[in-house]
């Protein structure tokens, strides 16, 4: 049940609130606007194709200047949380967390990851 509810909680982050973001130049984008590679990602966690999420993601993460980035790290942590994988989930939630502090779901998930057994 936590990790159902850590997963929909990661998968849900809007990233509403962001702070400064850099502009792209048009040259460095993926050919598919981000949010929707970034829904094929979140899609693949959701069907249990965590490799293809990491992979995903992993092509994201060459745009540093994107506005979603840390929305990757974040789907990215989530990634990692369902393969068991805690200590690489913790530090790519940090990473979004430091990118966007107003995620104000991060901290939420790291203390429930606190909170599992080792």
């Amino acid at each position: 049940m936590a990790r159902r509810m850590i997963l929909v909680t990661a998968l849900a982050l809007t990233g509403a609130c962001r702070t400064a973001p850099k502009q792209c130049k048009p040259s460095a984008l993926p050919p598919k606007p981000p949010s929707a590679i970034l829904t094929q990602a979140k899609e693949a966690d959701y069907s249990a194709k965590y490799q293809l999420a990491l992979d995903i993601t992993s092509q994201m993460l060459k745009f540093p200047d994107d506005p979603e980035i840390a929305q990757v790290w974040a789907v990215r942590g989530s990634t990692y949380y369902l393969m068991g994988r805690k200590s690489k989930a913790r530090s790519s939630w940090e990473r979004a967390f430091e990118i966007d502090p107003c995620m104000k779901e991060i901290p939420e998930l790291l203390k429930k990851l606190d909170s599992e057994p080792r």
